[in-house]
């Protein structure tokens, strides 16, 4: 309840304070709120039609039972199983990976640009091609449908984060009196794919780290780290740069990015310390965030010519 009063109530006031720092852009097709060219890429042409998807409210937490009766725990890991090991092997997302790396499997819509909308959204197809990809590489380690768990919850945190990063300029908003999450999203265009993006760098950081996902999956986190860091290997760069070396550490990067927002520069001319960054955002309730489940990626076909 606390953690949806400070959302509504921030809304309101920065809507009558801020004029412009909230505002509705949300789309009713949400193929026209993916990132640009997100499904032209995926099917590598501009010849596509059919270009309906089904959003779904989503418990993460429902997809995943924690007291499966053994039966159907071996069932998921036939080879045809929930989600078919075949049609999901031959999903082409490579080329998203590519250009949108751990964003190619969900996203975060913020309520400052989608009042009416925001929220996490999960990709089923997607997500569960990679788990196949994966599985492939450690199914002596793990089971399929553990896997399948592991990853859901790894995406998931991974928009949490963007979610946190919000909350955190919010509250800078609220202080302040001054926009400065808009002004961020303007802001980290200029180091998008590189090392120096750390929203995502620190994005996979807490996913690597992350007690959320390890309790609710109850997998060990020494063989949670093992699998997201071998899937962080295929990322471009800034998701695959999570243990933040240019800058001497993840805590040393946090009090840079938390700056970073404050000041509206890439290079602040003060770092803040770590009694005022993302990582306090950590203890907001997740379930408070709309949680979306998309499906229907596989049926989008190409314009024959």
């Amino acid at each position: 309840m606390k953690d949806e009063l400070l959302i509504n109530d921030a809304k309101k006031f920065l809507s009558k304070h801020l004029p412009g720092s909230i505002s509705d852009g949300c789309n009713e097709n949400l193929i026209d709120n993916l990132p640009p060219n997100f499904i032209n890429t995926l099917y590598n042409t501009e010849l596509i039609k059919d270009l309906n998807l089904e959003v779904n409210t989503f418990d993460i937490e429902s997809l995943f039972p924690r007291n499966l009766d053994k039966e159907k725990i071996r069932d998921y890991d036939e080879p045809d199983s929930i989600f078919g090991r075949a049609e999901y092997e031959g999903f082409p997302i490579s080329n998203l990976i590519e250009n949108f790396g751990k964003d190619a499997f969900g996203l975060y819509l913020p309520f400052h640009y989608y009042n009416q909308c925001w929220g996490v959204y999960l990709f089923k197809e997607i997500i569960e091609s990679r788990v196949m990809t994966l599985y492939s590489l450690f199914n002596r380690k793990i089971s399929l449908r553990e896997l399948n768990q592991l990853y859901y919850y790894a995406i998931y945190r991974h928009e949490l984060f963007h979610y946190q990063v919000e909350r955190f300029a919010t509250k800078v908003e609220l202080i302040t009196k001054k926009q400065v999450y808009r002004p961020s999203r303007i802001l980290f265009q200029q180091v998008m794919n590189s090392e120096d993006w750390l929203e995502e760098a620190l994005a996979e950081n807490a996913v690597t780290k992350s007690k959320l996902v390890a309790v609710r999956t109850n997998i060990k986190s020494s063989l949670l780290r093992e699998i997201y860091e071998r899937d962080l290997q295929d990322m471009p760069p800034g998701y695959k740069d999570y243990k933040c070396l240019k800058f001497g550490g993840p805590e040393k990067a946090h009090r840079l990015f938390a700056s970073q927002i404050i000041e509206s520069m890439i290079s602040p001319s003060i770092t803040i310390t770590d009694l005022f960054s993302v990582k306090n955002e950590f203890i907001a309730i997740d379930k408070k965030v709309p949680t979306y489940l998309v499906s229907g990626f596989k049926n989008i076909k190409r314009i024959k010519m």
